[in-house]
């Protein structure tokens, strides 16, 4: 059920991510890695916060400051991983950010399913 609705929460957060990406990318006209760097942490809040309250909301009650802090080191370690993977994914598709971005962001789902529940909101 956990991963169900964790891959529920990641669609949502990725849609949030992703649309100002693109927009940033495309109608800005920012550097893929730049606008990345802006997109990510505010999918990052609508992940948190949808997982906090549904996905893993049988973890810690009222521990809203230390899981929100575990929360971000693990989205600091995450957004490394998969800005590494943009830009290399960026080298296969320059002209399809979006295309790279989804490449490096699938590989990251496991290590963030993981940590976070088994640390974050445990």
């Amino acid at each position: 059920m956990d991963f169900g609705r964790y891959l529920a929460v990641g669609v949502l957060s990725a849609a949030a991510d992703f649309s100002v990406f693109s927009l940033l990318t495309r109608q800005r006209k920012l550097h893929p890695l730049a606008s990345h760097s802006i997109s990510r942490p505010l999918g990052g809040l609508v992940c948190f916060f949808l997982n906090k309250y549904w996905t893993f909301s049988q973890g810690e009650k009222g521990a809203l400051a230390g899981q929100f802090v575990r929360f971000w080191c693990v989205f600091a370690m995450s957004l490394g991983i998969s800005t590494v993977l943009l830009w290399l994914f960026l080298k296969l598709f320059p002209s399809i950010p979006e295309i790279a971005k989804a490449c490096a962001e699938a590989i990251v789902v496991a290590f963030n399913f993981l940590c976070l529940k088994y640390w974050t909101f445990q």
